[in-house]
Formats: C-alpha cells, structure tokens, sequence
C-alpha cells in the first residue's frame, strides 16, 4: 500500500475473505494494517481496508463464538 497499490491489496482481502479467511488470518491483517497506520494515520484507503476486516472479524465471531483471536 506504501507504493499506491491500494486497488489490489483491497481486492486481495476482499477475495480472501469471499473464500472464508479464518479469524487468525483476519486478525493477523487487521494487525499488519494496525502497524502501517503507525507510520502512515492519515491513510484512508488502509482504515477503510482495517474497517472492512474489522467488521468481517466482527461478524465471523458472532456467527461462531468459538472463533479465537490473536491478541
């Protein structure tokens, strides 16, 4: 994403969790975004992308309480 290839790292996680990515795997992007942020807080493409796994691990949890984390 640091060198603008925001379209394709969205598509990306959008595919993976259209194929059921596991908790661990969202949780392990949600924290590689977390850290990108760190250097990069005013990138919107990089919050929208940590929204959207942040909702979809949200939603992935509710559906299937025994769903763990990384923390």
């Amino acid at each position: 994403m640091a060198a603008n290839y925001t379209q394709p790292a969205e598509q990306l996680y959008r595919y993976a969790l259209s194929k059921g990515a596991s908790s661990e795997f969202i949780g392990e992007g949600i924290q590689d975004l977390n850290d990108f942020l760190t250097v990069f807080p005013d990138h919107l493409q990089a919050t929208s992308m940590r929204q959207l796994l942040q909702s979809s691990l949200t939603s992935t949890v509710v559906s299937n309480p025994t769903a763990r984390t990384r923390g």
